[in-house]
C-alpha cells in the first residue's frame, strides 16, 4: 500500500469537526483491513484519548464516550451519503449501519475513487510517493478541466507536471507565452523582476490554463485553475490565481473564472458544501470529479 502504515498507526490530531477528513480515514482503514466498524473507531480514540482520563471519574468518562459514539456515527452517516452520491464508483459497502466493508473485486470506476482517496491522503505518504500522486492528480484535473470548457478551448498544464504543450522554459518564459496567448502584455514590474529568470519548475500558483483562441485581439475568454491535495492549504490556495495577484504580471487583465480542484470531498450528507463561506472559486471536489 502506498500509504505509510506507521504514519497511520497513531490517531491523527485533526479537529473532530473535519467530517470528510475523518470519513477518508475510515475508508483508508477499511482499505487496509477489509472491514471497519463503529467499535473499531471507538478503539482508535480510546487508546489515547478516553482511557487516559479514567481518573477523572466514571460519570465524566461515560459522558465523553457517549459524545464520541455520536460523533463517529456522524462520520458513518457521511460515508453512507457518499455511497448514495457516488453510486457505482464507490468501492465500499455497508454490511450494517456502522460497518463498512471493502468490495472484494474492484471495478475500474471503483479504482478511480480509490485513486482520489489516496491522493487525498498525502499526510500519510513518504515525500517520494507524495510528489508522484500530486502529479497524477494534476494530470487528471487537466482532463476534467477539458470537460468544463468548450470543446474548442485549449487546456494546458502550466506548472511542474507539464509535458509537451506550449508552456516551455523557465517561469518568465512561460508567463510571457501565456500573456501572448491571452493577447495582453507583461507588466513593467514583472519585466524587471529577476526572480522569474531563476525559477524553472515553479508555477507561481497556476496549475492549469484554459483559453479560447478566437482571434488575435485581447480579452479572449480564459480561466485559471489551481490543484492541491492538501486538506490544510486548499482554502488559502484559492487566492494564488486571482486577478489581484496575476494582474501584477500581465495587463490589462479582465475578470476571469477560477477553478479549484481537490481530490477529497467537501460535501455534507445533504449534498451541500461544508463551510461554504470559505469557498470563492468554482470548487471541483471528489464528488464533482466523479460526476
Amino acid at each position: 500500500m502506498i500509504i505509510d502504515k506507521k504514519k497511520m498507526a497513531l490517531k491523527p490530531s485533526w479537529n473532530n469537526g473535519e467530517y470528510n477528513r475523518w470519513a477518508d480515514y475510515i475508508e483508508l482503514l477499511c482499505l487496509r483491513d477489509g472491514i471497519i466498524t463503529l467499535d473499531d473507531m471507538i478503539d482508535v480514540w480510546c487508546d489515547d484519548d478516553i482511557d487516559n482520563e479514567l481518573e477523572r471519574g466514571e460519570s465524566e468518562h461515560s459522558e465523553k464516550l457517549d459524545r464520541l459514539v455520536t460523533q463517529i456515527k456522524d462520520y458513518f452517516l457521511l460515508l453512507n451519503s457518499r455511497k448514495e452520491e457516488c453510486g457505482e464508483y464507490y468501492p465500499f459497502e455497508f454490511r450494517e449501519e456502522n460497518c463498512l466493508v471493502c468490495t472484494s473485486e474492484l471495478s475500474e470506476k471503483q479504482k478511480q475513487y480509490i485513486q482520489l482517496l489516496i491522493c487525498s491522503s498525502i499526510c500519510f505518504m513518504s515525500s517520494e510517493n507524495l510528489y508522484k500522486y500530486t502529479e497524477i492528480f494534476e494530470k487528471l484535473c487537466k482532463e476534467i478541466m477539458q470537460l468544463l470548457v468548450p470543446t474548442t478551448a485549449t487546456v494546458e498544464l502550466f506548472g511542474t507536471t507539464r509535458e509537451g504543450g506550449i508552456f516551455k522554459g523557465n517561469l518568465r518564459k512561460r508567463i510571457e507565452i501565456l500573456a501572448t496567448q491571452l493577447g495582453i502584455n507583461t507588466t513593467k514590474s514583472f519585466d524587471t523582476n529577476s526572480k522569474y529568470d531563476t525559477i524553472n519548475g515553479g508555477d507561481d500558483g497556476l496549475d492549469i490554463v484554459a483559453y479560447l483562441p478566437i482571434d488575435k485581439a485581447q480579452a479572449v475568454p480564459f480561466s485559471f485553475a489551481q490543484c492541491t491535495c492538501s486538506y490544510d492549504k486548499w482554502k488559502e490556495k484559492q487566492d494564488s490565481v486571482n486577478r489581484d495577484r496575476w494582474g501584477m504580471k500581465m495587463e490589462p487583465l479582465v475578470t476571469y473564472p477560477i477553478f479549484m480542484f481537490i481530490p477529497f470531498s467537501c460535501h455534507d450528507n445533504q449534498g451541500k458544501f461544508y463551510d461554504a463561506t470559505n469557498i470563492h472559486t468554482f470548487l471541483v471536489d471528489r464528488l464533482r470529479i466523479l460526476k
